[in-house]
C-alpha cells in the first residue's frame, strides 16, 4: 500500500496506478478465502477498501468520474465489512469530494452527513472537523448559508480540540491549510468575499 501511496504522491493518478491497486485488491480478496480470525478478516477488508479508493482517485485524476464513483461505492462495501471507523470515514469524505466535482449537490450532502455521523467523527475531533467542513461545503453548494456557517464554525472548533494522535497516512492532507482553503470556498459561496479572501491568505 505504501508504494502505491508514494507513487500517487509523486505522479498523481494514472492508469497503471489504478491497475496496480485493483490487482492488489484482488490478492487481498483472495486471502479472504482462507481460514482467518475475525480480526484478520476485518483488516483485509479495510485493506481492500484502501486499494479500491486508490483506484478511484486515479480515475478522478484521469477525469473518469463515472468509474471513480463505481469504485468508491465498492470501497464503501469493503469499509462497512471492515468495521474500521477511519476507513469508513475516508470513504464518505471521498464520496462527498467526488459528488462536489460532479456537481451532484444532494449526493454531496448525503455523503457529508454520513461522514459527520460516522463513529470516527463522533470519537475524534480531528475526524469531526473533517466531516463538518464537508457538511459546510455541501450546505453552501445548496445555498443554505446559515447551515453552512454553523457547520464551518463547528469544523474550526473541532480542529482546535484535536490532539496530535497517530492517524492513518491518508489523513495527512487535512490540516490548517486545507481547512482554511475549504473555508474560503464556503465563505465565497456564502457571499462573504472579504472573509473568504482572508481565509485564502491563511491557507
Amino acid at each position: 500500500m505504501n508504494q502505491l501511496v508514494e507513487a500517487d504522491d509523486r505522479q498523481g493518478g494514472h492508469a497503471s496506478l489504478a491497475t496496480a491497486a485493483l490487482e492488489a485488491r484482488a490478492k487481498v480478496l483472495e486471502l479472504q478465502q482462507r481460514n482467518a480470525s475475525e480480526r484478520v478478516r476485518r483488516a483485509l477488508y479495510a485493506l481492500a477498501a484502501e486499494f479500491t479508493t486508490v483506484a478511484a482517485w486515479s480515475c478522478i485524476d484521469l477525469c473518469d468520474l463515472g468509474k471513480a464513483r463505481t469504485y468508491l461505492h465498492e470501497s464503501s462495501t469493503f469499509a462497512g465489512l471492515s468495521q474500521d471507523p477511519p476507513t469508513g470515514m475516508r470513504v464518505w469524505v471521498n464520496m462527498a469530494m467526488l459528488a462536489y466535482q460532479r456537481k451532484n449537490w444532494p449526493e454531496q450532502l448525503a455523503a457529508a452527513q454520513a461522514a459527520n455521523a460516522s463513529p470516527a467523527a463522533r470519537k475524534d475531533p480531528f475526524f469531526g472537523s473533517m466531516g463538518r467542513v464537508r457538511l459546510a461545503l455541501a450546505h453552501s453548494s445548496l445555498g443554505d448559508l446559515r447551515a453552512a456557517r454553523r457547520a464551518l464554525g463547528a469544523a474550526q472548533e473541532n480542529y482546535r480540540k484535536a490532539t496530535e494522535d497517530e492517524r492513518p497516512r491518508w489523513t495527512a492532507f487535512y490540516g490548517p491549510a486545507e481547512l482554511n482553503h475549504l473555508a474560503a470556498i464556503i465563505l465565497n459561496h456564502n457571499g462573504e468575499p472579504a472573509e473568504a479572501e482572508a481565509m485564502a491568505h491563511r491557507a
